[in-house]
């Protein structure tokens, strides 16, 4: 893989291993070769220029392996990402002599992605993982995977950012330069003194651009970049087929779009009017949008000054904005022959953005002063205030049920402790979760029942569920075992499978659970629908081995095939938790999902607290160390001896045989009675509604449950009062799932969503809602088409539930038309 000076590499390390230090440089002792020409350089100085001789050998010899096997390095400004020299973009590539000669020992260094780092063939590229919120890590990294999928991005050459945040860089090859790409984003964004910011970006990194490499130093904390996973100077970088980067930089590609790339004619007054649907955080505030609406801009008009001024026009609102970086970046754009960024691609955003503003019944009302709908969400949260008492809340649910059985309560108490919102269903779900992947794949009964649970939190926006989560993951990390949180969500089964492969013990948490299931509901997505399927089979056998799903091996070699009938998870053990309002998890299930299974899997907790005001003064609380303690024992306990921990050091996927813990006399014969009892109410209810399945599973998961509590208790056996406890609380719950189903399911979606419409308008009070503002609060009524949601407010007027009014505005200006509750008098 060297190209050069290999010879001079070889003696080097071998004068490492013979001079001084006494052992064979690894990739990760490449510093001590360095450290050793440092001391050589320092032996061969005059004193006033050691300091600047061993300063500059050390900066070198980081990025040395890096020119020898291809890399375009080149010089940055000292603690800074900005290139030395005006055209670094089409400078030749720097020999190893040619940087030593510019280098100081002051600058920093980058690598040219893309066509200047071409390597045997290959194209170096880079994937620069940009964090800014740190609590949403976790989804940029499952983003990150699904992108790559396949593939174990965790092992290539990776750097932490100097900026001390999760912010990562991931190096590859592939066998085309591509251009710098955005790749994905979060959702959700923030601002600050220099603008609107994603919370996490993912960008490919290719040509005409550079990416910082250590040991440079970050221009604002003034740390040292560092390589997480090094360089291995004797192999080359990681392959990714183009194929893939060409389906992640152009996802909707249409191969007749791209036959016509000329101009569309545009005059300036339908560019301006597009542009005002145009969402301006991507397309003013984020750097690929500006970009791209530049050169298609540019593309559009030739060049003409007239693309330049629309495009100043747009961009001059940012706190960004900066005249002469924007002439640099339109002088730098060039005519594109394959592929290039065009006005079709922004007027297709832009007709998509105003369809959108039409549907939500709100396009002739895009010039309403938006203080007026401020103050109609004030007034909404102040009427929610209103409506929330003082004092504790107070549950209808049996007093036993809110506590946990042994150690496990500590759980329990932390949370309740350390909750703004008081939620204690959800503090025993929590303590059921963090038991649940503690004991997996190690533990189990004599009936083969395992620990592996499938729990869900359901309570509205603002009910305090979120906290669920942060307890898991707090109790976890002090414990030592984060490593058993899973990405949050999975885009596939392959997805689960992989993950499993590395880790066949873990929980994962999901936001917005309900969304999630509703998104499998669709015809078109087999990947959901794919990943449902899989977690029905994790749940049915933690005892057995899963060996994923089968694809087409036709062009595959003999080792690859080979490779695919090794590959299984034996005793995966996957806790499956999630949180959702009650509208999308209602919205989201059918009589379908009823009767899969999929539900009955789950031990679902709906809080009848609502909405609640935040509790002051809430304490810092510290994890109780007899619980981390109680982790770090069963996590690792298991029925195996001395020579199964021998065999799995350096194993993690090691299959150590379970422990055992068994039911006692009197709990085998209770089980018989919970059985019969249960075949006598499934059967009815498939007389009566068609739900008995619902019950299939409350046995054995009362089972699961039980091994739990045994265990929290520190049992060697599980008696009567453990599993009594669990079949009351797994049966409290089931029956309440019945109860909710039986409400809910039975209606059409007009007629759900009339329930949620004449809900957010009455509690809008006089100030009453225009169409508008009912698009934005109900996802329901968003999602209808204009013809039902005509339908459903005219329903509701015709029944005499709501009524359209003019609202007088203080001051001057126009009414509005708004829909308002019968009972209330504008």
């Amino acid at each position: 893989m060297l190209r050069e000076d290999e010879e001079s590499f070889s003696r080097n390390k071998l004068w490492v291993v013979q001079g001084r230090l006494g052992i064979v440089m690894t990739i990760d002792e490449k510093r001590i070769l360095a450290n050793a020409d440092q001391k050589v350089a320092t032996s061969l100085s005059t004193p006033s220029t050691r300091s600047t001789h061993a300063q500059e050998q050390a900066g070198i010899n980081e990025v040395k392996h890096l020119v020898l096997m291809g890399g375009s390095i080149i010089l940055l400004h000292k603690c800074s990402k900005r290139p030395i020299g005006e055209r670094w973009t089409e400078a030749p590539r720097l020999s190893l002599e040619e940087l030593k000669a510019r280098y100081t020992g002051k600058e920093n260094f980058g690598v040219r992605t893309g066509q200047p780092s071409e390597i045997d063939g290959l194209f170096w590229h880079t994937v620069d993982m940009d964090i800014r919120k740190s609590k949403y890590r976790r989804k940029a990294f499952t983003k990150f995977e699904t992108l790559f999928e396949g593939h174990n991005v965790w092992s290539w050459p990776r750097v932490k950012s100097g900026s001390d945040g999760e912010s990562r860089h991931f190096h590859f090859l592939t066998d085309k330069p591509f251009a710098s790409r955005r790749l994905a984003a979060s959702e959700g964004t923030f601002e600050d003194e220099h603008g609107r910011h994603n919370y996490w970006e993912i960008d490919l990194v290719g040509n005409g651009r550079q990416v910082v490499i250590p040991p440079s130093i970050h221009p604002i904390s003034r740390k040292a970049y560092k390589w997480e996973v090094e360089f291995d100077p004797t192999a080359k970088l990681p392959y990714v087929k183009s194929d893939l980067i060409e389906q992640l930089v152009h996802p909707d590609a249409d191969d007749n779009e791209y036959h016509e790339t000329g101009p569309l004619g545009l005059t300036r007054e339908e560019v301006r009017e597009a542009l005002l649907f145009l969402d301006p955080s991507y397309w003013r505030e984020d750097y690929f949008g500006y970009r791209n609406l530049g050169m298609a801009l540019k593309h559009e008009f030739r060049g003409a000054k007239i693309g330049f001024e629309i495009w100043r026009e747009y961009s001059e609102p940012s706190k960004k904005f900066n005249l002469k970086k924007l002439r640099d970046h339109w002088d730098s754009f060039k005519e594109r022959t394959s592929r290039p960024f065009t006005m079709r691609s922004v007027m297709k955003a832009a007709s998509a953005a105003r369809r959108e503003a039409e549907y939500a019944g709100y396009a002739d009302e895009l010039d309403e002063d938006e203080a007026d709908y401020r103050q109609s969400l004030m007034d909404e949260f102040d009427s929610l205030n209103d409506e929330v008492e003082d004092g504790a809340p107070k549950l209808d649910v049996p007093k036993h049920l809110q506590s946990f059985p042994g150690k496990l309560q500590l759980v329990v108490d932390y949370y309740n402790a350390t909750a703004e919102k008081p939620q204690p269903q959800f503090a025993v779900q929590a303590a059921l979760a963090i038991g649940s992947g503690v004991l997996g794949r190690n533990f189990k009964t004599n009936k083969n029942n395992f620990s592996t649970l499938f729990l869900m939190n359901v309570a509205p926006t603002t009910a305090g569920k979120e906290h669920f989560k942060t307890v898991i993951e707090e109790v976890l990390e002090e414990a030592g075992v984060g490593s058993l949180l899973a990405p949050d969500e999975f885009s596939s089964g392959a997805a689960i499978f992989w993950h499993l492969l590395e880790t066949p013990r873990c929980i994962t948490v999901t936001d917005e659970y309900g969304v999630y299931m509703s998104t499998g509901r669709d015809s078109s997505n087999t990947l959901k629908r794919e990943t449902q399927k899989l977690q029905m089979e994790l749940f049915s056998r933690p005892h057995g081995v899963v060996r994923g799903i089968g694809y087409s091996m036709a062009k595959a070699s003999k080792e690859q095939i080979e490779a695919a009938k090794q590959r299984k998870i034996v005793r995966p053990a996957f806790t499956q938790t999630g949180m959702t309002t009650p509208e999308t998890f209602f919205e989201a299930i059918s009589n379908k999902e009823v009767q899969s299974g999929y539900l009955n899997r789950f031990i679902i907790v709906r809080s009848p607290l609502g909405r609640q005001l935040s509790r002051e003064n809430v304490p810092d609380a510290e994890i109780p160390w007899e619980l981390t303690q109680w982790v770090k024992k069963y996590v690792n306990d298991h029925g195996g001896t001395k020579e199964d921990d021998d065999r799995a050091y350096g194993n993690p996927s090691y299959v150590f045989p379970p422990r055992i813990v068994p039911f006692d006399e009197e709990c085998l014969l209770q089980l018989k009675e919970y059985e019969k009892m249960l075949m006598k109410k499934m059967n009815a209810m498939d007389r009566e509604n068609g739900m008995g399945s619902l019950h299939g599973r409350t046995r054995e998961i009362a089972m699961r449950v039980a091994l739990i509590v045994a265990v929290s208790c520190e049992s060697e056996v599980i008696r009567l009062n453990h599993l009594e406890w669990a079949w009351d609380y797994v049966s409290y719950y089931h029956n309440q799932m019945i109860e909710d189903f039986s409400a809910n399911l039975g209606k059409t979606a007009i007629e759900d969503v009339c329930d949620s419409v004449a809900e957010i308008i009455t509690r809008a009070g006089n100030n009453g809602l225009t169409v508008r503002e009912i698009s934005r609060r109900c996802r329901p009524f968003r999602r209808l088409s204009i013809r039902d949601g005509e339908e459903v407010l005219a329903r509701l007027v015709r029944n005499g539930f709501i009524k359209l009014v003019d609202i007088e505005k203080e001051g001057a200006g126009r009414k509005r038309k708004a829909y308002v509750a019968r009972k209330i008098k504008p």
